[in-house]
């Protein structure tokens, strides 16, 4: 019989991706991606997004353990979404006592109501796109991952939302004189949801 290890086809000169593109060869699977299949993340007990795969050390291709309650301490992290990135390992968990890069890196902001119940969440909808009007900014450092609303945000949720200010670790500034970081011990994020059904997560550095 035949048995197909990466499934390459063919488009004009071009050929798909592979799995994985790490360059590091792994002793386990490294594509895990799974449509039905959900893992809630959250950051510092508020969900962060949904993820389809289960975290796996890229070095060794080991998988991490994702039943409810698994915790892993962050060591590092790019900002810049893993899949958008020229390195897709910039997200790391301290395992072992060493500083483990994740593959596929910082995951993207996804809270699929098919696995996340958006009950009591702080969503932004900004779904109309005669009403909203985003633009990409610093496209070079983060590769379209940074949006701007360049129009009010015609939302009646907006007052029920916590102060940006809060959730900014670094404190007043001349502008801002009376802000109080709240680091540890932050606000539920604020998300907002985009016309064409992906979301976003608000930063107060933008």
């Amino acid at each position: 019989g035949e048995y197909d290890i990466t499934n390459f086809e063919v488009f004009g000169e071009e050929f798909s991706d592979a799995p994985s593109t790490t360059l590091t060869p792994s002793d386990s699977p490294t594509n895990l991606l799974e449509d039905h299949v959900g893992y809630v993340v959250r950051y510092a007990g508020e969900i962060r997004t949904v993820v389809r795969y289960p975290f796996q050390i890229d070095k060794t291709g080991e998988i991490l353990d994702m039943t409810e309650g698994a915790e892993y301490t962050l060591c590092e992290v790019d900002e810049v979404e893993g899949w958008k990135a020229e390195y897709p390992n910039r997200m790391n968990f301290y395992i072992d006592k060493k500083c483990q890069p994740i593959r596929h890196g910082n995951p993207s902001v996804d809270i699929d109501p098919n696995f996340v119940d958006q009950t009591g969440l702080h969503i932004l909808d900004l779904s109309d796109a005669n009403e909203t009007t985003v633009i990409e900014i610093n496209a070079n450092q983060t590769f379209g991952g940074d949006l701007l609303l360049l129009t009010d945000a015609n939302d009646t949720n907006c007052p029920s939302f916590p102060t940006p200010y809060d959730n900014d670790y670094r404190g007043a500034d001349p502008a801002n004189p009376d802000d109080t970081p709240s680091r540890f011990n932050p606000d539920k994020p604020v998300f907002a949801k985009f016309p064409d059904g992906s979301h976003g997560l608000y930063d107060s550095r933008l």
